[in-house]
């Protein structure tokens, strides 16, 4: 049975130059995502083409040897985790995007950011919903492997919603595809959504066809801040229950709000100096309090008549809020939201996820 070296040595030899790297810098990156468990790798393959992914497998199967694929590494499950000893296939390079704004498709590699892609399909008058909150590093292919959600699943659904083909590997090494460039699709078994959320397990995704929808011409955002997590998911169930329809609706408990207060102080504390009033004031607080982000789209009349709708629907039931509509101010009051994942390292050097659903009906027992 061939040593590891030796399969190193085979490996770079059929892929040729500039593949494979064994450095300990190269491979320490690689050795875990945003976790921060490392296990390190034996190699790192950054394969050029799907040829170079065939050969990887073949190799891998013949010796049994564990293989993680990789993108950007945001992971905070432990997923692209590699095991002791292993191979890492890193397709964070696989970056290529096309838009068809006729079809309203995104022919997409798995490397490509959620932040990218929305960012090409904007310049056509589109856009790609899915917004997690680490959209401007998470891949793709990630959020594909694990069916991501976001803050605007609300109103526009998760991933599974937005994937019409998908094309890559199975672990056998056979390349396939499922699925098709067509918003109708109903022939043979339905691969493609056994593969989404499959975190890896049943192939390697190489290729996907992504539905776009019309983007909307303006968007803002409403925050309203409770001294309690009750009053916080009471409010959002009356809201609910009136017939609003937010594009997204977020929920931060206290602890989450607390903690990123003490993140930004030590981290950045002139980003409290620019929070609302209605928010700032609670950071000097010794109890934080609990939020919600309602944030609306549309045209913009229909958008300003829903702000304003929502706005009286909100001073009803807190005197702390704040409202925004133009761009730049929406952006900000999220700010809080997109820095939550990083402030939870203040509790300790790694964060374990766990995506916990709670059914509206439950939120209020």
């Amino acid at each position: 049975m061939a040593s590891g070296k030796q399969l190193i040595a085979t490996l770079r030899k059929r892929l040729g130059p500039g593949q494979v790297t064994t450095n300990h810098r190269a491979l320490y990156e690689a050795s875990m995502d945003n976790l921060r468990y490392s296990r390190m790798p034996s190699a790192r393959i950054r394969p050029v083409d799907e040829d170079a992914i065939g050969v990887v497998l073949e190799l891998a199967n013949d010796h049994r040897i564990p293989l993680t694929v990789r993108g950007a590494g945001t992971a905070t499950t432990g997923t692209t985790s590699p095991s002791e000893g292993g191979w890492v296939l890193d397709l964070g390079h696989w970056t290529n995007c096309h838009i068809d704004p006729v079809s309203r498709m995104a022919f997409v590699q798995p490397g490509v950011t959620i932040a990218n892609l929305d960012a090409a399909a904007a310049k056509h008058g589109l856009m790609y919903p899915v917004d997690p909150g680490s959209h401007n590093y998470a891949t793709i292919g990630g959020n594909i492997a694990t069916n991501a959600g976001g803050m605007r699943a609300a109103k526009y659904g998760v991933t599974r919603d937005y994937v019409l083909a998908l094309e890559g590997f199975l672990p056998t090494g056979e390349f396939v595809r499922w699925g098709a460039n067509l918003k109708k699709c109903s022939v043979g078994f339905n691969m493609r959504d056994l593969w989404i959320g499959s975190e890896g397990s049943l192939g390697i995704i190489t290729g996907a066809v992504i539905k776009l929808v019309a983007r909307p011409e303006i968007r803002a955002t409403c925050l309203a801040v409770f001294p309690s997590s009750d009053e916080a998911l009471a409010c959002s169930h009356d809201l609910l229950l009136a017939g609003h329809n937010p594009s997204a609706l977020e929920f931060l408990d206290a602890e989450t709000v607390g903690c990123t207060f003490a993140f930004w102080k030590k981290r950045d504390p002139e980003a409290l100096d620019h929070l609302p009033t209605c928010l700032r004031q609670w950071s000097y607080r010794p109890q934080p309090p609990a939020l919600l982000l309602i944030e609306l789209d549309g045209t913009r009349e229909s958008t300003r008549v829903q702000l304003r709708d929502v706005e009286g629907f909100i001073e009803k039931r807190t005197r702390d809020w704040a409202s925004a509509i133009d761009e730049e101010t929406t952006e900000f009051l999220w700010k809080i939201r997109r820095s939550c994942s990083q402030a939870m390292f203040e509790l300790g050097s790694r964060k374990l996820n766990e995506d916990v659903v709670v059914p509206f009906d439950c939120q209020l027992a």
